[in-house]
């Protein structure tokens, strides 16, 4: 294996696109996979002022991560970690 540290999914930068890296959560772990892209979505909020009658949308944490790579897609939530493959 690698002495790489696992990192938290979060924390995963664009810089990865193009490069391999493995991916775990739970009893799932994805090895050496090649990312060709990352998406994250973000909890809509939706909040309703006491003296405004039309409620505002606030950005939340993201809540959901998609890991594009050459052979699929990894779904991932904020439990997920990430590290280089060596």
């Amino acid at each position: 294996m690698t002495d790489n540290p696992w990192l938290p999914i979060d924390t995963m930068p664009l810089s990865t696109v193009g490069t391999k890296v493995d991916v775990r959560e739970d009893d799932r772990a994805h090895t050496g996979v090649k990312v060709t892209g990352i998406r994250y979505e973000r909890e809509v909020i939706n909040e309703s002022p006491l003296l405004n009658d039309y409620p505002e949308q606030v950005i939340g944490r993201i809540d959901d991560f998609t890991i594009t790579h050459t052979t699929g897609t990894i779904r991932a939530t904020l439990k997920a970690e990430w590290r280089p493959h060596a």
